[in-house]
């Protein structure tokens, strides 16, 4: 676990200020994804579609706090992950990982979206990496952002937070007891940190969240093949040091159109809130026009 920083205090309040909330001029909707309700947001329009995955923990809410809905040129069609949120959340590991791609996809159908941009950070990252490599004809262009090709050591994390997450109460306090150091003052500053990331500090369900990280192995099993057949335009999003960043890194020279973008000075949760962060987001999905 990251040390925690606090020189996201301007991005943040930035972030909020700044980003037109998605809900509040889209319509929300639930299908049903093979028997698990799924809710989304949809703001409509001619514009391009664009599918935002969130990260682990997290919600579709992350985007408008992070600023990418604010522009008014797309149609952004954000989705709770199954087991986050306000979509369904089945029992057991196979519940999930590859449903979680399968989800996009139906959703994509039930909307008749034939293609679309997709970006997503961390958890979100690695399924839209993997819905690109198995669904080639429905995206246009693709966004990593916060996580990318992983490997044997983010699965064996993952196992570890899901054999962990369910002895506790809430996300925050297991990220709490990843720290035990932590004074009041820092736990306190992570919940607000953990809010603009549209993770509240009691409203996970830490059952599905571990069944979600234990089911993970089957997103993250990605050849060197599988990225090199990736054809659509790559843009690779990182803080300067967040762990995550040699895992979107070492796609480069790989997938043969991948371009990266390093975020001065963030770390893991630093980073989407960065103003830089939606501008890049927004620019590359402008080029592809």
């Amino acid at each position: 676990m990251q040390t925690i920083r606090k020189n996201w205090y301007l991005a943040g309040p930035i972030a909020l200020i700044l980003a037109a909330p998605l809900a509040a001029s889209a319509e929300e909707g639930t299908f049903d994804s093979a028997g698990v309700p799924i809710h989304y947001v949809d703001t409509g329009g001619d514009g391009a579609p664009v599918v935002l995955i969130h990260s682990f923990a997290s919600t579709a809410e992350m985007w408008d706090l992070a600023g990418v809905t604010s522009s008014d040129g797309y149609r952004f069609i954000a989705l709770d992950n199954r087991g986050h949120g306000d979509s369904g959340k089945p029992a057991g590991a196979d519940a999930y990982g590859i449903e979680m791609v399968n989800d996009v996809v139906r959703l994509m159908d039930e909307l008749g979206v034939e293609s679309a941009h997709v970006v997503g950070y961390s958890l979100g990252a690695e399924i839209a990496l993997k819905l690109t490599a198995e669904h080639p004809d429905l995206v246009s262009s693709l966004v990593v952002a916060g996580s990318g090709w992983s490997g044997e050591p983010e699965a064996e994390f993952y196992q570890f937070v899901g054999m962990s997450l369910g002895d506790n109460q809430s996300f925050a306090e297991w990220v709490r007891s990843m720290q035990p150091d932590m004074t009041d003052e820092e736990f306190g500053f992570l919940i607000g940190l953990l809010e603009m990331h549209g993770i509240s500090e009691e409203g996970q369900d830490t059952t599905a969240l571990a069944d979600v990280a234990l089911g993970t192995g089957e997103l993250i099993d990605l050849t060197e093949a599988d990225i090199a057949a990736i054809s659509v335009p790559v843009l690779g999003i990182a803080g300067e040091i967040d762990m995550e960043r040699p895992n979107i890194e070492k796609i480069a020279g790989v997938a043969p159109d991948f371009e990266m973008v390093v975020i001065p000075g963030a770390d893991h949760l630093d980073a989407p809130l960065d103003p830089l962060f939606a501008e890049t987001v927004l620019g590359f999905l402008a080029a592809q026009d």
